[in-house]
């Protein structure tokens, strides 16, 4: 996979000179051995698959399983009220972009994004609130209906702004997440007018 996120490493091979290495090498003190090396080059991907050649002397470093990057993305093409005092889902309920069906559902009634297969992945979100008098803003998500306690704060503010978020995940097969507000004070509307005002994304990072 190569992209302005993450740089391309489904097919790496390192050259290594005999001196690096200790006569016997097992695959766990090999994969320790070049920790820091494949991490430097792939930066946010998880578990890689390692091949040894000990007659050539090479190492291959892939993909542990699948497309790393494959990606899905959401978003409010409305205004939804959100009321004060309460965790509340925000509905996404149009599509963004969906590159690889292999990986990822939608059910835009329900806003939420489905994982068709276990891995690690990155969710992001941002919500654009409203101008309100008083009261504090949060942005956050939840996994299967269960609300994530890593909340963004958008502190109290009374003008219009836009609070962003984004956390790994381990998720397993046909988990969901969807995004989620909070609003004190008094009831806020959520942006939804643009397809970069209020939106989630997930992005695929490894088995």
């Amino acid at each position: 996979m190569t992209g302005p996120f993450f740089p391309s490493v489904d097919s790496t091979t390192l050259k290594l000179r005999d001196q690096h290495l200790p006569d016997r090498l097992s695959s766990a003190s090999l994969t320790e051995t070049i920790q820091d090396t494949v991490g430097s080059m792939a930066v946010g991907v998880l578990p890689a698959t390692v091949t040894y050649n000990d007659t050539l002397g090479t190492l291959s470093v892939g993909s542990a399983s699948g497309p790393v990057g494959a990606q899905c993305r959401i978003y409010r093409n409305t205004t939804q009220t959100i009321t004060a005092g309460s965790i509340q889902g925000v509905t996404l309920n149009t599509a963004g972009a969906n590159d690889d069906t292999q990986y990822f559902s939608t059910d835009l009634a329900a806003g939420k994004i489905t994982v068709l297969q276990a891995g690690s992945y990155l969710v992001s979100w941002a919500i654009r609130f409203s101008a309100a008098t008083s009261g504090e803003r949060y942005s956050s998500i939840s996994v299967n209906g269960t609300a994530n306690t890593r909340f963004e704060s958008g502190g109290t503010r009374a003008d219009l702004h836009t609070v962003t978020g984004s956390a790994p995940l381990r998720l397993a097969t046909n988990d969901f997440v969807n995004l989620c507000a909070f609003v004190s004070g008094a009831s806020v509307d959520v942006q939804g007018s643009n397809s970069f005002h209020t939106w989630m994304a997930l992005v695929r990072l490894g088995a």
